[in-house]
């Protein structure tokens, strides 16, 4: 995906990889992996995760977000869903794929805007919902004024909750269609 340098995960006493954290990169690298997600899964001129596998996590069938409904996740990300290693919130300016790692460390992939917005951070807790919700309401505004939507704008929402704006006709993983 032209990382410039090489992630680190950390690892058990067996060298067998930690998956629920301890994936550390740069925050040029983690937009780059943002970007990557962004261009439908190619990255430096090539494929690098598939185009349907993409788009599969994109989308949220009614058992994914029934199951997300009823998990303690709905209060904190109202109206997501988790699918495939990634988190997705509905937002004003469409649906957004988010990475989130602790004390604020974030990833958020915008397919309407057309944004990446790389963040490495440390609250003070590894957790914070404040925090998260404020950070999100950054990244709208800075990804609205880029893509030239003003605020107010009645096409702001751009269909349910898991058609991601130009993701069904193909602007994620391919040619337009």
């Amino acid at each position: 995906m032209g990382a410039e340098h090489d992630a680190e995960i950390t690892c058990d006493g067996v060298g067998t990889a930690i998956h629920d954290g301890g994936m550390c990169t740069t925050a040029r690298d983690l937009a780059r992996f943002g970007a990557m997600m962004l261009a439908g899964g190619e990255g430096a001129g090539r494929r690098v995760v598939p185009a349907t596998w993409l788009r599969e996590s994109w989308s949220v069938p009614p058992d994914i977000r029934d199951a997300f409904a009823r998990s303690v996740f709905e209060p904190c990300l109202p109206g997501g869903w988790y699918r495939n290693k990634f988190w997705f919130v509905p937002r004003d300016h469409g649906d957004v794929l988010l990475c989130l790692g602790i004390h604020g460390q974030m990833l958020c992939v915008n397919p309407r805007t057309g944004t990446v917005a790389a963040k490495l951070s440390s609250w003070p807790d590894a957790q914070s919902p404040a925090m998260l919700h404020d950070t999100l309401r950054a990244f709208d505004a800075v990804g609205a004024a880029l893509a030239g939507i003003a605020a107010g704008d009645p096409s702001r929402r751009h269909g349910p909750p898991g058609v991601v704006a130009g993701l069904s006709r193909g602007r994620i993983g391919g040619s337009r269609q």
